[in-house]
């Protein structure tokens, strides 16, 4: 694997990131990147990204099985991606995801997503919870989320282990039809249970909408 730092050069593309309406920009860097990696057309997504601001400007962290190929529009500097774990190494990660989960609905063949936070509050306010409550029962939910994740990706948190932040709603329009995605910001120190499936986690995401920046955990060794 590669992970490479990415930077906007100055040009048309800047602006159209610039300029993108909320929500969108996930879609348009996601257009941008597919340029790093040259290919006939025929090959699937095979990275993952997620958007940062330097100065004010757009950059990207990007994680790819090919290595990229710096374009007329994107600066790129990369390296080999090769993390050495073992099992009951501790490490700090960051992550910002799309948790959904997914329930049989009658009257439906598939079972149909929900947005996991929204899905804890309409049940918490059901119960008549608000306020502090009501925002403690979305953030128990999503920890609940990322916890089951780590159970098939090689990982284990508690709950005390990691923190909620920045729930968000995103819209967007791709001709006439609406995309909608949520995201939500963790951050904090898990224990790597099977190095082998974490490490295939960290090339291919955690959670749903990889193609708009959703998924990428980004890890370091713990040091407190």
């Amino acid at each position: 694997m590669y992970l490479s730092k990415v930077t906007l050069k100055q040009g048309p593309k800047m602006f159209e990131l610039l300029s993108s309406k909320t929500g969108s920009d996930g879609y348009v860097a996601h257009q941008l990147l597919w340029d790093l990696f040259p290919n006939d057309g025929g090959k699937k997504r095979d990275f993952l990204f997620h958007k940062e601001e330097k100065r004010g400007l757009p950059c990207f962290l990007v994680v790819s099985e090919d290595q990229p190929v710096e374009t007329d529009a994107l600066s790129v500097q990369t390296k080999s991606y090769s993390p050495q774990l073992t099992e009951g190494q501790q490490l700090a990660f960051t992550l910002t995801a799309n948790p959904v989960v997914a329930r049989k609905t009658a009257g439906k063949n598939n079972s149909v997503k929900h947005d996991v936070w929204m899905d804890a509050k309409k049940k918490a306010q059901e119960k008549n919870l608000e306020g502090f409550a009501l925002a403690q029962a979305c953030e128990t939910a999503s920890k609940e989320w990322l916890i089951r994740q780590g159970e098939r990706c090689g990982f284990h948190l508690t709950m005390d282990s990691v923190l909620v932040d920045g729930y968000q709603q995103n819209r967007f329009y791709k001709g006439e039809d609406p995309i909608r995605y949520s995201t939500i910001h963790f951050e904090g120190v898990l224990t790597v249970t099977d190095p082998e499936a974490f490490t295939t986690m960290l090339g291919e995401g955690v959670g749903k909408s990889k193609a708009f920046g959703c998924g990428l955990m980004m890890v370091k060794p713990n040091k407190s």
